[in-house]
């Protein structure tokens, strides 16, 4: 099992101390942040040990390296020696902050020496040898890195292969990209990962820590557990891991599944392969992207041209998209007649539009593609036998019993966007949205204020999501959940 650090960056220790009580079980070591301690909190920094009874990191993180510690050099180690009188089981000290008497005082403590190595984009090519250096002192090595792009992910993320040798280090990704190296430490060998008790909205690669116990297991996760994800961009907002983790658990499959922020698929194929990744979701904008990447797939993928699932079998990776399927099985209860000759307007021509298209005409609907490309309409409608129009035109072309909203407008962060402002709901639509974040875009709340029967993505999401899993698992998924 590996432990679990709760990071503590109250501004005061009895609002720290609060929170340990609160969240007491969820975790096995604490950190305590004494730079973000208010100044007259952090003379009582040594008694803070004593009254925990996990053990206790210390840290006072400086300013450039995104810590709260705008003090001089020599005022920030003092403040250190000082939290040091009590029994801290770690100090945490930076790469360039060597031989300050610190390490001494820690040793004749028993204090364990945390050697933090900051870098951003790129890992030097020295590192694995200065922290196998600092790993023979009796310290642990601890990598924090910044990460903005897949392909520094994938170096952060396939770093533990270099560092033969060195039994106890640690690796921290910062920025959304850096979150899989949170959840994923113990599949990378790591000593114990971090988590807070909130999360702010510009911290994407941290996770509360319910939701690290609870939902992903990573106190269970070990180089031995298969992994699954969903990419994309943006992809922290998906409500995929809240699917396929319960499910896991529930069938007793030692598996996780998380987010992977992905801005280069092929990028990410290496990764999977280096991190033996068994199977994952595909969200906007890479349905149509890794297509190159398959060496086999169902005919579905191959009409749309748009995958949604990718699943490893044995050396080779076969696509199918579970897309269509979910969503025609979302629409059952609207029309349980079946779709045969009912009016609808798709909104889109993209990926996820095109396979909502193919499902519908496949069910004998009477599809018209509206985009704001008339290119890329016609072509959609072409290539299914349907009618197309212009999106500018949609809201002065009758009335549709059915309406799918498949483009990515109103999504997170562009929440007062709109497809199509101009249309005037009657009121007798049914409306269907794929997005569900947020759950109500501003169309589909024009579309209920008007009294439509409405639905965002989450039935399609969810419909989808056990179809996935049975691909994924060979297993169907729990119906009680």
């Amino acid at each position: 099992m590996i432990p679990l650090c709760l990071s503590l960056q109250g501004k005061t220790l009895g609002e720290n101390i609060a929170l340990l009580k609160e969240l007491k079980g969820h975790f096995d070591l604490a950190e305590i942040r004494a730079d973000y301690l208010q100044e007259d909190q952090r003379e009582e920094l040594a008694s803070f040990p004593a009254r925990l009874d996990v053990p206790a990191i210390l840290s006072c993180r400086r300013a450039r390296e995104g810590g709260g510690c705008t003090s001089d050099e020599p005022t920030r180690l003092s403040l250190l020696e000082e939290g040091l009188k009590g029994s801290y089981a770690y100090l945490d000290l930076e790469s360039d902050c060597l031989d300050t008497g610190l390490e001494e005082q820690g040793r004749a403590k028993g204090t364990r020496i945390i050697r933090s190595f900051y870098c951003r984009g790129k890992i030097p090519p020295e590192l694995p040898a200065l922290m196998k250096d600092r790993a023979d002192r009796g310290e642990i090595p601890r990598v924090v890195m910044g990460l903005e792009t897949s392909r520094e992910q994938e170096e952060l993320l396939t770093l533990s292969r270099r560092l033969e040798g060195i039994d106890e280090y640690l690796l921290l990704g910062e920025g959304a990209f850096g979150s899989p190296a949170r959840i994923l430490a113990g599949k990378l060998g790591a000593a114990f990962t971090y988590c807070t008790a909130a999360v702010t909205a510009d911290r994407e690669d941290e996770f509360p820590v319910e939701v690290m116990d609870e939902l992903y297991r990573v106190r269970e996760i070990d180089r031995e557990t298969a992994v699954f994800g969903i990419i994309g961009n943006p992809v922290m907002h998906s409500k995929s891991p809240a699917i396929h983790n319960p499910g896991f658990s529930v069938i007793g499959m030692k598996a996780v599944y998380l987010p992977f922020p992905t801005d280069d698929p092929e990028a990410f194929f290496r990764l999977s392969r280096e991190l033996d990744i068994r199977g994952f979701s595909v969200t906007m904008p890479f349905k149509n992207a890794v297509l190159p990447f398959l060496h086999e797939m169902t005919e579905g993928v191959a009409a749309v041209k748009s995958c949604n699932t990718v699943v490893r079998r044995g050396d080779r990776w076969w696509g199918c998209n579970t897309d269509v399927e979910g969503f025609l099985f979302s629409l059952d209860s609207w029309f349980p007649r079946g779709l045969s000759s009912v009016k609808t307007a798709v909104l889109g021509a993209g990926g996820a539009a095109g396979a909502i298209v193919y499902g519908l005409v496949s069910r004998g609907a009477d599809v018209t593609v509206y985009n704001r490309t008339t290119e890329k309409a016609l072509q959609c409608a072409e290539k299914y036998g349907c009618s197309w129009g212009s999106l500018r035109d949609f809201h002065r072309e009758g009335d549709y019993p059915l309406i799918i909203q498949a483009t990515g407008v109103g999504m997170h962060p562009h929440e007062e966007s709109d497809p199509a402002p101009d249309y005037r709901f009657s009121g007798r639509e049914a409306v269907v949205d794929i997005i569900y974040y947020p759950e109500e875009t501003r169309f589909l709340r024009r579309a209920r204020e008007a009294g439509c029967r409405t639905m965002n993505g989450l039935a399609m999401l969810k419909a989808q999501g056990v179809l996935q899993f049975r691909l994924f698992t060979g297993r169907e998924y729990p119906p009680d959940l």
